[in-house]
């Protein structure tokens, strides 16, 4: 599986990649999770970037943040334009249908709220605003039919 970010942002460049997660679900609904969970959501991590690891089915380390409130910004100094892996179902049963799909989490971004107070001279959010935001995205479901 690749996962490449081409989308423009805000500042009209790419937003690096953090991590590609995977879900895959037999026909019953029933979840196979046996990669790893490297933020505590429920779902498999099968790559991450910047040198990271994981271990014993998990990866305990983020991938950091560049984002910069009193401008609001960001760089691309850390995550991946890419990321590349192979990854096989250890439950696999060729006589279940399945569906797969992956998730790719980006790097930390400045959220819209950070954009207006950065912007709008006088605006003020409540104290409890989030600021920073780490956007997901979801890849078509790969079927598989057992007939």
């Amino acid at each position: 599986m690749t996962v490449m970010r081409t989308s423009g942002t805000v500042n009209a460049s790419s937003t690096r990649i953090s991590e590609i997660s995977t879900s895959s679900i037999a026909f019953f609904g029933w979840s196979v999770n046996g990669a790893g969970d490297v933020n505590g959501d429920g779902y498999d991590d099968i790559a991450v970037s910047d040198n990271r690891v994981i271990e014993n089915g998990k990866c305990s380390t983020d991938v950091g943040s560049t984002v910069d409130l009193s401008i609001p910004t960001y760089s691309n100094t850390i995550g991946a334009a890419q990321l590349n892996t192979l990854w096989v179902d250890p439950d696999f049963n060729e006589n279940l249908n399945a569906f797969y799909y992956f998730r790719v989490i980006e790097i930390p971004t400045p959220r819209w709220t950070a954009y207006d107070v950065g912007f709008f001279e006088d605006a003020k959010m409540p104290e409890n605003t989030e600021m920073v935001v780490q956007d997901r995205a979801y890849t078509s479901p790969i079927w598989y039919n057992s007939n």
